[in-house]
């Protein structure tokens, strides 16, 4: 088995202690974010943002064109999309294929205890990996996860700032300096606290000195298409290639497809689970589990004295659950798949982005409110007359490309359902009048003729009564907007449902830099990123 393995380039276990906690550190999740808060038909105008480098700030400003709809697309499946290794033309890299990572082959790294000319020479040898010609070939395209420090050309932000490509993890403080004085005060007024560091995913224009992981084909992408400049690279891992779960994706999508075309909606979802579900396993974070157990009292007394032990709580006379950290774990999951397979969707997200809109679609028209991991919500300028449902038809500038192209990406009307869930494709989940987008994961569709959309993390939306009401109040009058919620409790074997008031709509984002507006003059709260080297009181509304 293990020499069938290596022939066929599956992937394997980590054996390496060192790669393993580099891999570990490189996942980094699908990214939600907000770009425009308050998103409304009639009112509100299409809105951009500018950076100065001479006067090294950042600009909000509104465009002459009003917003008339608001278009979601999503895509299909989109984490099996990125690792079923199907062939698409628009993937430029290995031959039009996105491959998954088999074995690790090399490991390269560069210390600080090393001599400069041994660290000039892997420097070079790593660079060379990167910029190879090779990755557009499907035999020798090479995978690798590199750490590298990074940013995009100064002389082209302007081009990326309202929608910036580089989705990383980014440690910072929460306070004025960075995430600006308008969500400071909200912070402190609602009594979320502040001037403490966080980690939170968020879209960046570099890596602000810091190195930061990416798998290839992000990187090619980002180098290539974004003008992306490679300041130094201190680690690379190198990984055979594969497609081994290409027949599985395959099979499960045409057995949806066929559910779907038979009417039968339990099995349609039944196939969607197990295709979305298969990822999540192997990026489980085993070290960080603890081994619970149920012990009597001499029991917990010996379990007490073990030094990994971290809790006890009493559950009954004579019985207590014990938690103890172990001192090692088994590292039995392939954690490469899950880096590959999360920064493939976030390469065909972006593919999709700049080769289908940004070729033939109007942007000055466009402006992004909000995305999630395989979503979009777009706010669209078209025509007053037509009503919101016309989704890119009067915002297209190249008629021609968008006639030869869009079925690569969108369904038509009268596509077959095998054309409209087709693999590494998107589709229109919905199209609404306007859009509130709060924070991350927490806004609401409004649309005149069907019920609204309201998405709240954390929180029953059936059941916790909000309405687009208490999302317009907390936005226009900065207010904090409370709901019931009910827990179950266990304390001293008893169990118990408790009722306690939760904050649900705070309109807090805090890992963009929002800038002040006045809603009474159509301005919108737009978010723009946070630029190494700008302070926050830099960004403002004109």
């Amino acid at each position: 088995m293990y020499k069938y393995a290596i022939v066929k380039n599956l992937p394997m276990t980590i054996d390496d202690e060192e790669v393993y906690w580099f891999l570990r550190k490189s996942i980094h999740g699908g990214l939600s974010q907000v770009f425009h808060q308050y998103n409304i038909k009639g009112l509100t105008h299409i809105n951009k943002l500018k950076y100065n480098p001479e006067e090294n700030n950042v600009t909000a400003y509104d465009l002459d064109y009003i917003i008339t709809h608001i278009l979601d697309l999503d895509f299909n499946s989109l984490y099996p999309s990125a690792f079923c290794g199907i062939y698409n033309k628009n993937n430029p890299y290995t031959g039009g294929k996105m491959y998954m990572a088999g074995r690790v082959t090399k490991h390269i790294k560069i210390c600080e205890a090393n001599d400069q000319g041994y660290r000039d020479t892997k420097r070079k040898e790593m660079m060379n990996i990167i910029n190879s010609k090779d990755r557009f070939s499907e035999e020798k395209g090479q995978l690798f996860i590199a750490s590298v420090k990074g940013h995009i050309d100064k002389n082209h932000i302007n081009e990326y700032i309202n929608f910036p490509p580089i989705w990383r993890k980014r440690t910072y403080r929460t306070d004025v300096k960075t995430i600006g004085k308008f969500t400071y005060e909200k912070m402190k007024k609602q009594g979320i606290s502040v001037n403490k560091q966080v980690t939170k995913l968020t879209s960046l224009l570099s890596t602000h000195d810091e190195y930061m992981s990416f798998s290839s084909y992000y990187l090619w992408l980002l180098i290539n298409y974004c003008h992306f400049i490679i300041d130094d690279v201190e680690e690379i891992i190198l990984f055979t290639k594969h497609t081994a779960f290409k027949s599985f994706v395959e099979v499960m999508a045409e057995k949806r497809q066929q559910a779907m075309r038979e009417g039968n909606q339990a099995k349609q979802l039944y196939f969607k689970n197990i295709v979305n579900s298969s990822y999540g396993a192997d990026g489980q974070n085993n070290e960080k589990f603890d081994k619970i157990g149920i012990n009597n009292k001499q029991q917990t007394y010996l379990k007490q004295l073990n030094k990994g032990f971290t809790n006890t709580r009493k559950i009954c006379d004579d019985r207590y659950l014990v938690s103890i950290n172990p001192d090692s774990f088994s590292a039995h999951k392939c954690l490469q798949e899950s880096i590959f397979t999360q920064d493939n969707s976030k390469f065909w997200y972006l593919c999709f982005i700049y080769f289908l809109l940004y070729k033939c679609i109007d942007m000055d028209r466009v402006h992004f409110c909000c995305m999630d991991t395989d979503s979009m919500y777009l706010a669209i300028s078209g025509s007053t007359i037509e009503g919101y449902k016309q989704q890119f038809k009067h915002v297209i500038k190249d008629q021609e490309f968008w006639d030869n192209h869009y079925k690569e990406w969108l369904p038509w009307e009268g596509s077959s359902i095998a054309e409209e869930k087709k693999l590494l494709g998107c589709a229109i989940e919905s199209q609404r009048e306007s859009i509130i987008c709060l924070a991350p994961k927490c806004y609401s569709a409004i649309d005149g003729e069907v019920d609204d959309v309201i998405r709240l993390k954390g929180v029953n939306e059936k059941n916790s009564g909000l309405t687009r009401d208490d999302y317009i109040n907390c936005i226009e009058n900065n207010s904090n907007v409370s709901v019931p919620v009910i827990q179950i409790q266990l304390k001293n074997g008893v169990m118990s449902m408790v009722k306690i008031t939760k904050s649900a709509l705070t309109g807090v984002v805090d890992k963009m830099i929002v800038i002040d507006s006045d809603i009474s003059k159509g301005q919108l709260y737009p978010c723009a990123p946070q630029i190494f080297g700008v302070d926050a009181s830099s960004y403002h509304y004109v």
